[in-house]
């Protein structure tokens, strides 16, 4: 049996500068938190089995907003305790963002050990290019940038541990070491559609060598560039098979995140008809579709 179950999935795109340049530090910081709570109690308010109190840990995952809380814009307390108040329960957040895009894998597998029993874990991957720095924008690693908050309500379906893999690329090639991890989750979880980091053409196929035959959802980066912890979870919202009334296949993915630093996570994860998947370019709160549509 597969261990996780993705309850819900919603990805807003973010634009960059994240407001005017008239707007002042503390009202973008606080535009911005209201987004990633607001879109959190959203995606709860959609899944009536997951109620506030039944989510043990929320956690905030980013690569680059944690400039915001080192320079002293916002303290990181202050920040998660907004998130919190706007979903109206006393769900204890987190910000994890020391593994940079792989950050979400290693929330997930710190709550798991913590909370052994858990039914449910809220991730939101959180990018947003406060100051507009032009190192964010485009990178000569992974070119041009995607900016969003992603927010993924898991379920864990059985306690197949090992179906979430955590570790570093080590080595002079931790591109090919990833890789080879990936390979190696793929033999030993057959049937799993892969899910890769958004990243250049050129990188791709060299991940796609490695993979050989594998069936792996198609490279977005042209349409959304590197969107971070985002990349996988974006991929699978973009490309899910539909049936005729617009519900969501069956499938199981393998998603995948590669960290700058060599942090990756991989985790097996399914979708069904009944998972909610949102998409939201406008800042607007459009569902694509899910149950009830």
């Amino acid at each position: 049996m597969n261990s996780f179950l993705i309850r819900g999935l919603f990805y807003q795109q973010l634009n960059s500068p994240l407001l005017s340049s008239n707007s002042s530090i503390s009202d973008t910081l606080a535009h911005f938190s209201g987004k990633v709570g607001g879109q959190a109690r959203q995606l709860l308010d959609l899944v009536p089995d997951a109620p506030p109190e039944s989510i043990s840990g929320h956690y905030l995952c980013s690569t680059i907003v944690n400039t915001c809380f080192t320079v002293g814009d916002i303290n990181v307390s202050n920040f998660n305790n907004s998130v919190a108040e706007i979903i109206s329960h006393p769900i204890p957040v987190a910000f994890v963002n020391a593994y940079e895009c792989a950050s979400w894998g290693y929330a997930i597998r710190y709550h798991l050990q913590k909370h052994p029993d858990t039914r449910f874990v809220l991730i939101s991957v959180i990018d947003a290019n406060v100051y507009n720095f032009e190192f964010w924008i485009y990178n000569e690693n992974w070119e041009h940038s995607g900016f969003g908050i992603t927010t993924l309500l898991i379920e864990r379906v059985s306690e197949n541990k090992d179906r979430l893999i955590t570790g570093f690329a080590s080595g002079h090639n931790p591109m090919m070491a990833f890789a080879i991890a990936i390979r190696k989750a793929a033999v030993n979880y057959p049937g799993n559609t892969i899910t890769l980091p958004l990243f250049p053409q050129r990188i791709r196929e060299m991940l796609a060598s490695v993979l050989n035959k594998s069936h792996i959802l198609p490279n977005d980066h042209e349409q959304w560039g590197h969107c971070f912890g985002s990349d996988p979870w974006l991929s699978i919202l973009n490309n899910t098979e539909l049936d005729s009334s617009g519900k969501p296949l069956n499938n199981s993915y393998l998603a995948c995140s590669l960290a700058l630093n060599g942090y990756y996570s991989i985790l097996e994860a399914v979708v069904n008809p009944d998972t909610i998947l949102m998409l939201d370019r406008n800042w607007s709160d459009q569902a694509r579709y899910g149950p009830g549509d």
